[in-house]
Order: C-alpha cells, then structure tokens, then sequence
C-alpha cells in the first residue's frame, strides 16, 4: 500500500528543505511494499544505478534540460520490466518510478529530491545486501546508519570498503 499522500506535497518543505518523510517514513513504506510484491534486489539496483548515472551526468555538465530524456527514458525501461518473462517487476514499481519521473522532470531540485528518495528506499530494502526484515533489526538503514547519504562524496562512491570499513570502527 502506498504511504497516504505519497509525493503530493513534493519532496521539499516550504523552507526548500527535503521533507523527513521522503527520506525515512515513506522510504521505509515504499521498500516494504515493493519487497512484498517480489521486486528483486537486481532490478532495484539497476534503476538505481540508471538514476545515480543521470545524477552525476547533470552535476558534472550543470545542464538540467540535457538529461532530461534520460529521466523520461526511466519510465520506458520500467514499462520493459513489467513485461520481463522471467522475473517481471511488480507494477507497484512501475508506478513508483511514474510518479517520481513526473517531479523529477519539473526541475534540477526534482531531480536530486528524487535522488534522495530513490537512494532511501532503497537503503531501507529489505531484499537489498545486508538487509532483512526490520522486525528483526537487521535493515539497510541500520547497517548504514553512521553514513550520511545526503554529502557528494556517498552519492557517487562506488568503493564500499569505506561504509564497511566504518561500521566496525562502532
């Protein structure tokens, strides 16, 4: 079920600040849902990386309106997983990558709010490494609780040693 009133107010407050709930609540309801109707940690990540790569593409140029086709394309190869033979994607996610297109095209604001999102739920993911049901205290999040995901330098590492590195340093 999505979280009541996903994404009607955007992503930030009215001070421009991201809003808390698209970085935890809803993140936590939108990776619960999509974890229950199967999506598998492999498309997750490959449309996270599809975002991650538009992110850094639009940081690196400063051109908003150049990636732009590659935001919408993000809808175009969601409708594709659906109608995968083998392990389709559920419709849920179809939706939730929809629905956060739709903002993010509006703006470069968008964009990284989506980014945000996107990188939330994707930490709070049950089915995602070193995840597991929160009920038993073993989520994502947790694992990388000491790690802002809000500073470059995290968006754009693709060395994990450092976040595991960090965590046995507690």
């Amino acid at each position: 079920m999505w979280p009541e009133r996903y994404l009607v107010d955007g992503y930030y407050d009215e001070k421009g600040y991201l809003r808390r709930e698209i970085i935890v609540e809803h993140a936590k309801q939108v990776a619960d849902m999509l974890a229950n109707r199967k999506l598998t940690s492999a498309s997750m990540r490959r449309f996270y990386n599809k975002l991650l790569g538009i992110v850094h593409k639009f940081r690196v140029s400063g051109e908003f309106d150049r990636v732009r086709p590659q935001i919408d394309e993000l809808e175009m190869f969601a409708a594709q997983a659906v109608k995968r033979k083998t392990n389709p994607a559920p419709v849920e996610f179809e939706l939730f990558i929809k629905k956060n297109v739709e903002l993010a095209n509006k703006s470069e604001k968008g964009l990284l709010g989506f980014f945000q999102h996107f990188q939330s739920v994707v930490a709070f993911s049950p089915n995602m490494e070193g995840g597991g049901s929160r009920e038993s205290g073993n989520s994502g999040a947790r694992n990388h609780g000491s790690q802002k995901h809000y500073g470059n330098k995290s968006m754009h590492s693709k060395n994990t040693s450092f976040y595991k590195n960090q965590s046995t340093r507690r």
